[in-house]
């Protein structure tokens, strides 16, 4: 299939593989900067400044940067059910227990490896604070600084 090109119906049948020497360096750069950079933000600006589009045809983002980066299709795994919709029915983001993980059944392109330290420093930066704790935060930044802003903390 080409891009941009859709299955007519659910029985036909596709080969997923990597695509295109250029796109594969593009995703393999962006773990590598990654663990370098450790910002999703400013591989997306790298990549927009180097002129470089994402496989939407649209400009890169942070968002779109960290959805790459947590596709374990890099890796050589198929994730199915994480969301389903029924005819009319609004999409239901389905609980990871509901999923159906296929391993190791398309061609990897990421070590192993450099994606599960991807996957760590993302998971470690995340901070769940109480809303207890947070308004505390908050209340010493005001002091601290007068103000808040919408990137307070």
């Amino acid at each position: 299939m080409r891009r941009g090109d859709r299955k007519y119906i659910l029985t036909d049948h596709i080969r997923i593989k990597p695509g295109d020497p250029c796109e594969v360096t593009v995703v393999k750069w962006i773990f590598d900067r990654f663990l370098e950079a450790r910002s999703e933000t400013v591989i997306a600006w790298e990549l927009n400044q180097k002129g470089l589009v994402s496989s939407t045809g649209m400009l890169w983002t942070r968002a779109a940067v960290d959805i790459l980066l947590r596709n374990e299709g890099y890796i050589g795994n198929l994730i199915f059910n994480q969301k389903s919709r029924k005819l009319r029915q609004n999409t239901v983001i389905n609980p990871p227990e509901e999923w159906f993980r296929s391993e190791g059944c398309i061609e990897p392109i990421i070590d192993r490896e450099v994606f599960f330290s991807v996957g760590k420093i993302i998971e470690e930066r995340r901070v769940d604070l109480s809303e207890e704790e947070m308004l505390v935060r908050l209340r010493r930044t005001l002091l601290r600084e007068g103000r808040l802003s919408h990137n307070a903390g």
